[in-house]
Parts: structure tokens; C-alpha cells; sequence
């Protein structure tokens, strides 16, 4: 029943969405064993840098922050974007990877997992709910998920049709929507719902003239060990030990098509 005191939003407030709901994997554990100044500062510094690296990205200008929603809640970190012709899939999916490389790639060696939804939100500066941010946060939830980011089948589907019915070839936008699939990727192994998905391929190397390809190189091999420890260090907790093995061979796949 409607309290007709309160102020309902309009239902065009109620917009088609790009919606990424990503976990950070380990965290819990940090979060149960905080018992000194230091340890609650590590988990601190860790959620101020991935709020700072995702409002101070590049590729939003700065009209377009106030149409964004970043939220961090513990060990969640919730992106809502608008689907208009402001923000494209592209945007999106290059947001999240920035994210996913500065956290493998940094000090912080954070995996994270998560699923990029297409459906209508309401957001404003207190209250989201929706469609897409219920299809974000189920697709990122599902047991057993390994650290990768999915995007949704509508998404795939509305990048499908827009290059090849909505725009003609020698559109410009036909040729950036063909780059969107050279930064995903279809990992050869079926995902907990036994489906072939696409992944955000966040070991992809960026191009040469926003980071030396020497220095992505350095980066990535850098993790190899990061990989082994942890391989080592879980080999008696299966759920997690699956998880760096899986990345093992993503790892691998990686080196070998990117010539790392």
C-alpha cells in the first residue's frame, strides 16, 4: 500500500542498467581476524583504494560521475551504470578490468569474482533496488564460481545486435564493438551453471600507449609465485585451492596467447 506522505520516484527513475556486483575473495577471513590497529588499516587501505581507482578512472568524465553509483560494503563492491548513449558496454567492461589488474597487479594480490547484469535499476544517494542488481548479485553468488567476472547473456546479445543490425559497417561504433569481444574471453570450461560464458579477460594486455608492454610483462609475470604460494598454501581446502588452480590455468592460457 502506498503511503501517499511519502514521495514515490517516477517510474522512468526506474532505467535500463548495466549492474556489476563483485566479491573480494579471501575477505572474510581478514574481516574475522582484525584484532589490531594494523590489521583493521589493511582492510581500510584496501576498500579506499578500490573506491579511489574507481572514482578517479579515466574513463568517466566528470559529468558523467553524478550518474554513477560506486558502492564498496565490505567485501562487495557494486557498480551501477546507466544504459544510454552516455555509457556504452565498452565503458563497463573496461571500468571493471582497470579494477581487476590494479588489484592482482598491486601490493594488495586481491582476486575477485563477480557477474555484469543488463535490467532496470532505481538508485539515488540512499536506496537501490532492481531487476539488474538482483540478476548481478545471484549470477555472483553461485557456489564454487572461480576469480573471473561474467557478463551477462544480454549484454552479449545487445552487443550482437547493435553491430550487426543497428549500426552499418562503416559506422564507428561498429568497429568499438567489435574491440568489446577482443577483451572478453570464452574460457573453455563450463562455469557452476554448466554453460560456456564470457569473462572480462583481465590478463589481456593493454594497449602499448597506456602502459609500456615491458612493463605488463614485469606485472604479470610477477604473479606466477602469487599463484604457486597459493596453490601450496590452500592444497588442504579444496574450494580454495580449485580457485588458484583454475587461475593457474588461465594464467597459462595467457602467457601463451598474449606472448607474455
Amino acid at each position: 500500500m502506498q503511503d501517499n506522505n511519502i514521495a514515490c520516484p517516477e517510474y522512468h527513475e526506474y532505467q535500463l542498467c548495466f549492474t556489476a556486483f563483485v566479491d573480494i575473495l579471501g575477505f572474510e577471513n581478514s574481516v574475522l581476524n582484525v584484532n589490531d590497529k594494523n590489521t583493521l588499516c589493511d582492510i581500510w587501505s584496501l576498500l579506499k583504494f578500490i573506491k579511489e581507482k574507481m572514482e578517479n578512472n579515466i574513463r568517466i568524465d566528470i559529468l558523467s560521475k553524478s550518474e554513477i553509483i560506486i558502492l564498496v560494503v565490505s567485501d562487495s563492491i557494486i557498480i551501477v551504470i546507466p544504459c544510454n548513449e552516455r555509457f556504452s558496454i565498452f565503458t563497463v567492461i573496461m571500468l571493471i578490468l582497470d579494477l581487476q589488474k590494479s588489484l592482482i597487479f598491486s601490493d594488495f594480490k586481491k582476486l575477485v569474482r563477480g557477474y555484469v547484469s543488463l535490467g532496470n535499476v532505481y538508485f539515488n544517494d540512499e536506496i537501490l533496488f532492481g531487476e539488474g542488481y538482483q540478476k548481478a548479485y545471484n549470477g555472483a553468488n553461485i557456489k564454487g564460481m572461480p576469480p573471473q567476472i561474467i557478463i551477462s547473456d544480454e549484454i552479449i546479445d545487445k552487443a550482437i545486435h547493435e553491430r550487426n543490425v543497428k549500426y552499418p559497417t562503416d559506422n564507428p561504433i561498429y568497429t568499438t564493438l567489435d574491440t568489446i569481444f577482443s577483451y572478453l574471453y570464452k574460457f573453455k570450461e563450463k562455469d557452476a551453471n554448466n554453460k560456456d560464458s564470457y569473462m572480462i579477460d583481465y590478463f589481456k594486455p593493454y594497449k602499448p600507449d597506456i602502459m609500456p608492454i615491458e612493463k605488463q610483462k614485469i606485472e604479470f609475470n610477477s604473479i606466477n609465485d602469487f599463484i604457486a604460494d597459493g596453490i601450496k598454501k590452500f592444497k588442504h581446502d579444496g574450494s580454495i585451492r580449485k580457485k588458484y588452480e583454475w587461475l593457474s590455468r588461465y594464467y597459462k592460457i595467457s602467457k601463451h596467447n598474449y606472448n607474455y
